[in-house]
């Protein structure tokens, strides 16, 4: 499993064409790898996707536009940007990248009662304002982060 980019492409000298494909590089340097002299004018990114896994999502997007392929060894398929970008996020949005969280940030506890923003080992007692403007006044001098709108000690 490679993360990756998977991308749609268009070409002003290709009329009808989109150039789809993925690419573990970034689609900027795919784009400039296709752009040579052989090729009348420069590719425009018209939707790119960063995906967890780019060879899986590329093969689905090729199963998913068979119909379409002009060629069976080539990457252009005949269609509009529009149906290619419905086809194509949809397919990235199966293979999402999870980011790892910021070594810097407290990541906030969720427990099965429901409490957030609770740290290990403190008590429901302690948990902690979801506004800063209502911190009490023996919480004043504390240092407060937020993460998606739970508010937790530093």
């Amino acid at each position: 499993m490679a993360e990756g980019y998977v991308y749609v492409l268009n070409n002003a000298a290709h009329s009808g064409l989109l150039k789809i494909g993925g690419t573990a590089r970034t689609v900027e340097d795919r784009v400039r790898e296709l752009s040579t002299t052989g090729v009348p004018s420069r590719f425009a990114i018209v939707y790119s996707a960063r995906v967890s896994d780019w060879e899986e999502a590329e093969s689905e997007i090729f199963a998913a536009l068979a119909d379409r392929r002009y060629e069976p060894q080539r990457e252009f398929f005949e269609m509009s940007v529009q149906e290619a970008i419905t086809i194509v996020s949809g397919i990235a949005s199966k293979h999402p990248v999870v980011e790892p969280p910021s070594p810097n940030v407290e990541t906030p506890l969720a427990t099965p009662s429901g409490n957030q923003g609770i740290r290990p080992g403190a008590s429901s007692a302690t948990q902690l304002p979801r506004s800063p403007v209502a911190i009490p006044a023996e919480n004043q001098g504390i240092r407060w982060g937020c993460v998606n709108g739970v508010w937790y000690r530093r």
